[in-house]
């Protein structure tokens, strides 16, 4: 469960990388 909230945080950092 770990690795996931670390890539769920990238995710949120790509995201609001594109706004």
């Amino acid at each position: 469960e770990e690795l996931l909230m670390e890539h769920f945080s990238d995710l949120i950092i790509f995201v609001k990388t594109r706004a």
